[in-house]
């Protein structure tokens, strides 16, 4: 069981680490903007290389309010509209030149850091932020605000590499604060984002202690990734499996030991079906 679970959890863990760049000291390159599934946003593509062949390729949805000088009327424009904007964070602005048909955009940008922010990351103690990151901080919003923020909230933020992470996965200091209250006082940034990647919830975990029980860390990431809900925990208490650990819980769902195959399983006569041999007869392909 363990082996599934790396199996699902490794190559997913080893994308954050490529999602931030291993260099992007080149202060321009190209833009690409489509539409997104999100209300008042859209999906923005940035690329740019170096010449020692370092590469920035980053990809994330930005807020429609957050592009300075640009407009809905240009971008849906039917025939086509060269376009002018900006984001502006505190780390530098990013000054984006192009062209807008039809809701689908392109162009060259060229990222201004500000002076100012590295100095104030320093006096932070994040002293590891070189060329290489300082675009991906501005892209993510990456703040002294939210730094100081985070860290207030409990989490053991060392590194500028550890709260760009913290930004691409949302981990607020809302969130943070909600866990600590339900008992997950976990310090550690990989920890967190963990819990962000797998989407580990407050919701989730007050669902799963409302139906008694509390697990820990590894747990939930489990449940989650398994799809162990406790509506499915509901269902296997009224077939007379109750208080069935975690373990077995995620045992089912990988072997595909639903409720309706404990019934189907019944109507044929089997009896003394425990969580065990329930798996061993979808091993054995018993359907």
């Amino acid at each position: 069981m363990r082996k599934a679970f790396a199996m699902v959890a490794i190559p997913l863990l080893a994308s954050v680490a490529l999602i931030v760049p291993r260099a992007a000291a080149q202060s321009s390159g190209t833009w690409a903007i489509h539409p997104s599934d999100m209300a008042g946003q859209v999906q923005m593509r940035l690329e740019a290389t170096r010449d020692d062949h370092g590469n920035f390729d980053f990809s994330h949805r930005v807020a429609l309010s957050e592009l300075r000088g640009l407009t809905a009327e240009q971008m849906a424009s039917p025939s086509g509209a060269t376009v002018h904007f900006q984001i502006a964070r505190e780390a530098g602005t990013i000054a984006c030149d192009g062209y807008f048909k039809q809701n689908d955009g392109a162009g060259t940008f060229v990222f201004r850091a500000d002076p100012r922010f590295v100095p104030a990351m320093h006096a932070l103690g994040i002293t590891d932020i070189d060329e290489s990151r300082l675009l991906s901080m501005a892209l993510m919003d990456v703040t002294t605000d939210y730094t100081r923020q985070i860290r207030a909230a409990g989490v053991n933020v060392e590194t500028g590499k550890q709260v760009i992470e913290l930004r691409i996965f949302d981990v607020t200091p809302e969130y943070v604060r909600d866990l600590r209250s339900l008992g997950y006082t976990s310090t550690e940034p990989r920890q967190l984002t963990k819990f962000r990647i797998f989407h580990v919830t407050p919701d989730s975990i007050r669902s799963f202690q409302s139906a008694g029980y509390h697990p820990d860390a590894e747990e939930l990431v489990k449940m989650s990734i398994f799809k162990v809900t406790p509506e499915f925990i509901a269902q296997v208490k009224q077939l007379g499996y109750a208080d069935v650990p975690v373990e077995d819980l995620v045992k089912m769902r990988i072997f595909h030991v639903t409720p309706e195959y404990i019934r189907e399983m019944r109507s044929r006569g089997l009896k003394d079906l425990t969580i065990e041999k329930l798996v061993k007869l979808r091993i054995a392909g018993i359907d």
